[in-house]
């Protein structure tokens, strides 16, 4: 259910240098379910993750709920319509929203900054899109990354 990506980076100058760090990353769909919040935020402890990739997260009113801890950051798309992604990160990853690349369906956010910086994306694919995948959002995106030689994970 999760994976380890190794990624190196150079620290900013003044700060100890870490000369390659593994972020643990998972992924999960909760289908809009209180109590697979709940798991997931156990699991996410238990298992020492950095970053989750959410799908389908619980909604109340428009907003996200249940994915709360004082050690966690909620990254979701600024939009007034249904959310249907996001990503959640540890406090002390280098975790940058990049709202203008972000729809209901799209959530991305930049890890680090400077050359070792790269983009992660958690994506939400509806069984009943008019288009084929990968969606355009997910196609702006890629083009986006190769343009400024970013790397990208979904």
């Amino acid at each position: 259910m999760y994976g380890q990506m190794e990624h190196c980076q150079n620290a900013p100058f003044g700060r100890r240098v870490v000369p390659c760090q593994k972020t643990r990353v998972s992924q999960l769909n909760i289908h809009h379910c209180r109590e697979a919040s709940d798991l997931m935020l156990r699991y996410f402890k238990d298992e020492k993750l950095d970053i989750m990739l959410i799908q389908e997260p619980w909604i109340v009113r428009d907003t996200i709920r249940g994915l709360t801890a004082s050690n966690l950051r909620l990254f979701a798309p600024q939009t007034n319509s249904k959310k249907r992604t996001c990503i959640l990160a540890r406090k002390g990853i280098q975790c940058v929203l990049m709202s203008d690349l972000c729809t209901p369906d799209l959530t991305v956010v930049r890890i680090g900054e400077d050359a070792d910086s790269y983009v992660l994306a958690s994506v939400y694919m509806p069984y009943d899109s008019r288009h084929l995948p990968p969606p355009p959002e997910v196609i702006s995106l890629v083009q986006f990354c190769e343009a400024r030689s970013l790397e990208a994970f979904f």
